[in-house]
């Protein structure tokens, strides 16, 4: 099967709901060395005595877009319309089954299983800081667009919460408040950025 069927596929399957997954469960304490709120702190956090070796399929869940644009902040990008979701999830699958499915090193499941990693992503936005405004040159940190992808992984059949993924891709000046929207190639450049830091940082996981 060709690789764009393939994400034609799957594609089709998230948007429509057919992967089923238990409801996460998050870290009863902050023993577990995972955090799960601040979305905003870049890095990888892996629970104690996680192992990822026995996972080599992925249960992929939807694009959580909800909080794309808090109510109340003052933000770079607007919101997001039908169209607008529907593309950003289906960058996100295309860039995830091209950096970790194609070359067989995962297969995609549609179901909970002993070998299942659940995947779960939300987007976000937000603007530099003041420190790194100043370190870029920019005047008014809301002139830098700033989205930000969480990825946070579970154990697909005991919900339990594995490790967080969290990396910001700045977009330029060229989205901003005054220029042109977020562009089709900001958003496939953005995913495929993440996915091949995912790729990475999972396949050190699996090597323990």
């Amino acid at each position: 099967m060709k690789l764009t069927m393939l994400i034609w596929l799957f594609a089709a399957a998230v948007l429509t709901g057919c992967a089923t997954a238990p409801e996460p469960v998050p870290p009863e304490t902050e023993a577990d060395g995972v955090t799960v709120d601040d979305y905003l702190l870049d890095g990888v956090f892996v629970a104690p005595g996680a192992d990822f070796s026995a996972y080599n399929r992925l249960l992929v869940t939807d694009l959580n877009l909800e909080d794309w644009r808090p109510p109340g902040r003052d933000l770079p990008l607007g919101a997001m319309n039908r169209n607008d979701r529907e593309f950003f999830r289906q960058e996100y699958v295309g860039a995830l089954v091209h950096h970790l499915v194609a070359d067989g090193a995962y297969e995609l499941a549609l179901e909970p299983g002993n070998d299942v990693l659940q995947v779960d992503a939300s987007l976000h936005q937000t603007t530099l800081s003041q420190e790194a405004s100043e370190q870029m040159g920019v005047t008014d940190p809301r002139d830098m667009a700033v989205i930000v992808l969480s990825i946070e992984l579970y154990d697909s059949v005991s919900g339990r919460l594995l490790a967080t993924v969290t990396d910001r891709q700045p977009l330029g000046r060229g989205a901003n408040h005054g220029s042109s929207p977020l562009t089709p190639m900001q958003v496939r450049r953005a995913f495929s950025e993440w996915m091949h830091y995912l790729r990475e940082e999972l396949d050190e996981l699996r090597e323990g």
